[in-house]
């Protein structure tokens, strides 16, 4: 007994044109699906760009700070940006509408993220002149002192 394959059986059936056609989308498909079923349904490179793995959100963070170092003129007193999974999760959630335009700009504000709140309104200046180190900078002054280096 002989057994056809996919390209035999379609050749006695209905010819070489159809043959060939057949297995040129046959193959055409085979080499499109086969690196999605092989992914689990994702693009293979999707994983490693997502923005949930730590390691992709420390890249963006200090390319970003990176590219905020060379502005000309350059700025004084550059605060450090640091990731935010709430404006992370804000921008994801606008992305995942897949309107290609720009959200309001009401959409993109996100509160301060610091959880510390400082006492006096001069903590600035206090921090500047006595440093953190001093019990009542530290105890009055606690987002001046813990966060003041940093946007999130």
């Amino acid at each position: 007994m002989t057994v056809l394959c996919f390209p035999d059986a379609i050749l006695l059936m209905y010819g070489a044109r159809t043959a060939m056609a057949s297995f040129t989308l046959w193959l055409f498909l085979v080499a499109v699906w086969l690196p999605f079923f092989l992914a689990n349904g994702q693009d293979p490179a999707f994983g490693t760009l997502s923005t949930a793995h730590k390691e992709v959100q420390i890249k963006i963070v200090d390319k970003h700070n990176d590219l905020r170092r060379t502005v000309s003129p350059p700025a004084s007193n550059m605060l450090k940006m640091q990731w935010d999974s709430k404006a992370a999760a804000n921008a994801q959630n606008w992305a995942n509408q897949c309107l290609y335009k720009h959200s309001k700009a009401k959409h993109r504000t996100i509160a301060n993220s610091c959880e510390y709140d400082n006492t006096y309104a001069n903590c600035d200046s206090l921090k500047k002149q006595w440093t953190c180190n001093v019990p009542f900078v530290k105890n009055n002054c606690k987002a001046a002192c813990k966060c003041s280096d940093k946007i999130y």
